[in-house]
C-alpha cells in the first residue's frame, strides 16, 4: 500500500474555529466548550497527503480533532485537489471508528449529558475494542460510551475522565483492576506515552482475531452488503511480530507552532544536545507555549521493538549526528536554520556499520533497512529488498515499499494466486491473459505477476517510482511489462486508448493498491469500464475500502473472498485484501 502523508497544523482555543479540509473547501466546525484550564485541546487546521511518505502516518481520534499515529508529521494548508483529498481521509477516519462517529464528525465539545465531569475518576468496565485500539466501555444506566487507550475487554480499571463530548467520552488510563487473561507485558518501555503501536499490552492471538472483527465491522456497517458470514478469513499472521519494520522515521522535537509562528521562528534557547527524538506522545499533555495553546511532545526514543535488530544498532549513531547538527543550526538565529543546513548538507547512504543521519526540511530522520544495503538514511539513495520467491526490487530509500518484509512472500504470492487464477463464474471461465497493476510503485505485483500473463501493464503516478520499475523489469528480463506514468483515472484511460486492440480481446484481472483514501470517484468508474473478469483490491484502510465494494457491487462484481494481512503487528493497522469476480 503507498505511503499516505498526513500533515497536520495544530490549533484551537475559546473563541477560535477549528478548521478541517472537507471537500472541494475548508469547512469550518464549531469550536469546543471552554476547557476548565481556559483553553481547548489541539485541533487540527489542515490536512494533506504528500507524495511517498509513510503511510503509517495515519489518523487517531483526539478529542474533537485528529492526531497523525507516529512516524511523521509536517504542516501544510490545502486547496483544490489536496483539500478534496484530505477530506476524503477524514470522513474515513470517522468511519473507521466503531463508536459514535457522528458525534466526532460534528466536533462539539460539550458536557451536556455527560454522567460526570472532565476530571472526573471513575471504575469502568470495558467491553470492546474500537478499529482506533481504544478500550470501549459503558457506564452507568444510561450506558454512556467512554473509550480509552490500553484498557482491554473484559478488564476493570480505573480511569480520568479527559474529555466529555455529546454522546461519549474519551477517558486516561489510570490503573487496571482485574487485568483480561489475554493482557501481556509490552516489550515497549513507551508503550502508552508513544502513539506508535496500540496492542503491546494484548497477546498476538488476540491481536489477529481483532483484527478479523474489524475487518468484519467495517464490511457491514459501511459495504452494508449481504456477504456470507465466513467470507472474512482469519487474520494472516506476520512471521515477526517484532523487529520487522524495515522503515523508521523519528522526528526531533519542535518549539510549539504558535512560538514559531509569533515569536519569528525564534528558538528558546535549551539543551540541545538533549532534545528529544522520536514519535509524537499518544495523549494530549498539559504543555503550552506563551499563548495557551496545548501541543503534543515527542516522546524520546532510543530502541524501537518493532523496527528491525539492524535499525535499532544504527539508532544511536543517527541520534547523535541529529541532535549536533541541532546544537550547531539553533545557536539562537532562527528556527528555520535546522531545515536549511539540513536540506543543503550532503547525505551518503550507509550500512549499519557506520549510520549517518541528515534531518529533512521537517526534521524527520530517516533510517531504511533492506538486504541488500543494510541500513540507509539517504532517502534519495536507491536500495534493493529480496524477497525470497518473489527476486530483487530496487526503490528509493525514502519512496514506499512495504515496510514488513518477513510477510511479503506470503502476502504477494495470495495477491498473485487469486488475480491469475479463473474467476468463479462456471466452466466455460478463463484464465486472463492480461494485468493492470493500478497504484503499482515499484513493480511488486505487476512484476511478480508477469510469467503468469501475456502482457502485464502498471499505473502509477510517481514518476520515480515508474523509473525504478522499469529498470526493475529490465533486470529481471520482464519484456512483458510497461509502465505508465499517470494518475489511477489518466492512466486507465491511456490504456484504453493506446491498446485498444489488445484490451478488447483479452480477458483482463486488475490488482488495485490505493492510499489509504481509497479509489477515487472517476478512477473507479474508469475501471468498471474495462470490464475485468477479476479485480484484487489490495488496502491498508478496511473503511474506505467497504465503501468502494458497495461501487464495485453496484457496478456488477461479487465478493468471492475477504483476507486480512497483518503487516503492522502490535499497532491497529491491518492489510485486506479481497477478491471479486
Amino acid at each position: 500500500m503507498r505511503s499516505l502523508a498526513t500533515d497536520l497544523m495544530y490549533a484551537g482555543r475559546p473563541g477560535l474555529e477549528a478548521v478541517a479540509a472537507v471537500g472541494h473547501q475548508v469547512r469550518r466546525l464549531p469550536t469546543a466548550s471552554p476547557h476548565p484550564s481556559g483553553s481547548l485541546p489541539a485541533f487540527p487546521v489542515a490536512a494533506s497527503r504528500g507524495p511517498r511518505q509513510d503511510k503509517h502516518c495515519s489518523w487517531q481520534l483526539v478529542g474533537a480533532g485528529l492526531a497523525p499515529l507516529a512516524f511523521g508529521v509536517g504542516c501544510r494548508r490545502l486547496t483544490g485537489r489536496s483539500a478534496k483529498r484530505a477530506g476524503q481521509q477524514l470522513r474515513s477516519s470517522f468511519s473507521s471508528v466503531a463508536a459514535p462517529a457522528q458525534d466526532v464528525q460534528r466536533a462539539e465539545a460539550s458536557t451536556k449529558g455527560a454522567p460526570f465531569t472532565e476530571g472526573s475518576v471513575v471504575t469502568l468496565q470495558v467491553e470492546s475494542l474500537t478499529s482506533q485500539g481504544q478500550g470501549l466501555a459503558r457506564y452507568g444506566p444510561s450506558g454512556w460510551v467512554v473509550m480509552l487507550f490500553g484498557a482491554l475487554p473484559g478488564e476493570e480499571v480505573e480511569a480520568r475522565i479527559v474529555r466529555n463530548f455529546k454522546r461519549y467520552s474519551e477517558a486516561g488510563l489510570i490503573r487496571v483492576l482485574e487485568a483480561s487473561p489475554h493482557r501481556v507485558e509490552p516489550r515497549c518501555p513507551y508503550f502508552q506515552s508513544c502513539s506508535g503501536c496500540q496492542y503491546q499490552h494484548l497477546s498476538y492471538e488476540q491481536q489477529l482475531q481483532w483484527k478479523q472483527r474489524h475487518v468484519e465491522d467495517a464490511l457491514a456497517r459501511i459495504s452494508k452488503l449481504d456477504l456470507p458470514p465466513d467470507v472474512v478469513q482469519p487474520t494472516v499472521p506476520s512471521p515477526l511480530p517484532y523487529h520487522y519494520r524495515t522503515k523508521m522515521t523519528p522526528h526531533l522535537q519542535q518549539p510549539p507552532p504558535m512560538r514559531q509562528k509569533l515569536a519569528g521562528k525564534q528558538v528558546a534557547r535549551g539543551d540541545h544536545a538533549n532534545v528529544p527524538i522520536g514519535f509524537l506522545e499518544e495523549s494530549w499533555g498539559e504543555l503550552r507555549d506563551f499563548t495557551g495553546r496545548r501541543w503534543k511532545t515527542v516522546i524520546d526514543v532510543d530502541q524501537c521493538p518493532v523496527a528491525t535488530e539492524a535499525i535499532n544498532a544504527a539508532l544511536p549513531r543517527v541520534r547523535e549526528n541529529a541532535r549536533r547538527r541541532s546544537a550547531a543550526a539553533n545557536d539562537g538565529t532562527s528556527f528555520s536554520a535546522l531545515a536549511e543546513l539540513s536540506a543543503s548538507s550532503p547525505s551518503s547512504s550507509s550500512s549499519s556499520s557506520s549510520p549517518s543521519a541528515v534531518a529533512s526540511p521537517g526534521f524527520a530522520l530517516l533510517l531504511r533497512d533492506t538486504t541488500v544495503d543494510g541500513v540507509v538514511t539517504d532517502g534519495e539513495a536507491v536500495v534493493t529488498e529480496e524477497i525470497p520467491g518473489l527476486g530483487a526490487f530496487s526503490f528509493r530509500a525514502g519512496g514506499f515499499f512495504q515496510n514488513n518484509s518477513s510477510i511479503l512472500p506470503a502476502f504477494v504470492e495470495h495477491v498473485l494466486s487469486a488475480v491469475s487464477a479463473a474467476p468463479d463464474s462456471g466452466s466455460s471461465a478463463v484464465r486472463p491473459s492480461v494485468l493492470i497493476d493500478v497504484y503499482c510503485g515499484v513493480g511488486l505485483f505487476a512484476l511478480s505477476a508477469s510469467a503468469r500473463f501475456e502482457q502485464v501493464f502498471g499505473i502509477e503516478v510517481a514518476g520515480a517510482s515508474v523509473e525504478m520499475a522499469r529498470e526493475n523489469a529490465r533486470r529481471r528480463g520482464a519484456e512483458n511489462a510497461e509502465f505508465v506514468c499517470a494518475d489511477a483515472e489518466a492512466g486507465l484511460r491511456k490504456l484504453q486508448r493506446s491498446h485498444r486492440s489488445r484490451l478488447a480481446g483479452a480477458t483482463l484481472a486488475v490488482v488495485v493498491d490505493p492510499p489509504r483514501s481509497g479509489l477515487a470517484a472517476n478512477a473507479l468508474k474508469a475501471l468498471l469500464r474495462l470490464e475485468p473478469s477479476r479485480i484484487v483490491y489490495v488496502s491498508c484502510d478496511c473503511a474506505t475500502q467497504a465503501r468502494d465494494l458497495q461501487e464495485f457491487t453496484a457496478g456488477g462484481y461479487a465478493v468471492q473472498s475477504v483476507t486480512p494481512f497483518d503487516l503492522f503487528p502490535q499497532t491497529r493497522h491491518i492489510e485486506v485484501v479481497v477478491v471479486l469476480d
